[in-house]
C-alpha cells in the first residue's frame, strides 16, 4: 500500500508539472501561455483534473523561480525538478 500511495502521488505531481510545461511552451501552432494564464488554467481545473493542493504548491514553487522573483521555468527538466520538489514537500 505505501508504494501505491507514492506512485499515485508522484503521478499527480507529474500531471500538474507536465500540464504547466505544456501550457507555457511555444508550439508550432500556438504561442505558450504566460505563467499567470497557466496558473489561472491550473486553478480552474484544480479538483477536476489536478490535485488542488499540488496545484497550489506547484504555483508557489514556480512563482519563487519566475522572472519576477528569480529564474524563469521553461523546460521539461525544470518541470521535472518542480515535481521532485513537490514530492519532497509532500513527504515533509
Amino acid at each position: 500500500p505505501q508504494i501505491g500511495i507514492c506512485v499515485t502521488q508522484f503521478a499527480r505531481i507529474i500531471t500538474v508539472a507536465d500540464a504547466f510545461d505544456a501550457m507555457t511552451s511555444d508550439r508550432v501552432y500556438r504561442k505558450g501561455l504566460t505563467q499567470d494564464q497557466a496558473f489561472a488554467e491550473l486553478r480552474r481545473c484544480a479538483g477536476l483534473q489536478f490535485d488542488p493542493e499540488l496545484t497550489e504548491r506547484l504555483i508557489s514553487v514556480v512563482q519563487s523561480r519566475s522572472p519576477r522573483y528569480g529564474v524563469e521555468v521553461k523546460s521539461k527538466d525544470a518541470a521535472l525538478q518542480i515535481g521532485v520538489q513537490l514530492e519532497q514537500l509532500m513527504s515533509a
